[in-house]
């Protein structure tokens, strides 16, 4: 699963790099197809980075917990906790959004 975030996350800043090109902006079709590419990477690559802030203050709550005086083992233990279940959040709600959407969402229904 990190592996596919890690794609989509390079694949949004490509398209976030092409969108900066003059020639793209000047081709009208172009720049439209990849801002509605770029409107539906936007909630994964930001969850994403929310994911990997946890992960890092996980980290950094695990580190002071093998070092530091007792006061700061209680706070570092707090945030790990707290971290701990962000991440579990984060990678539930990560799935969600990975999962493929059928491309007749974004047509019209006459009923």
């Amino acid at each position: 699963m990190i592996e596919k975030l890690k794609s989509v996350e390079e694949k949004f800043e490509s398209i976030n790099t092409q969108l900066c090109d003059p020639d793209v902006v000047s081709d009208i079709e172009k720049y439209k197809t990849l801002m509605q590419e770029a409107k539906h990477l936007t909630p994964v690559v930001e969850k994403f980075r929310e994911y990997k802030d946890w992960v890092k203050r996980t980290k950094e709550a695990e580190e002071l917990l093998s070092e530091g005086d007792a006061e700061l083992k209680k706070l570092a233990q707090e945030e790990l906790s707290e971290s701990k279940e962000a991440v579990r959040r984060c990678e539930e709600e990560l799935t969600g959004l990975l999962i493929s959407k059928d491309p007749n969402d974004e047509k019209n229904v006459i009923v």
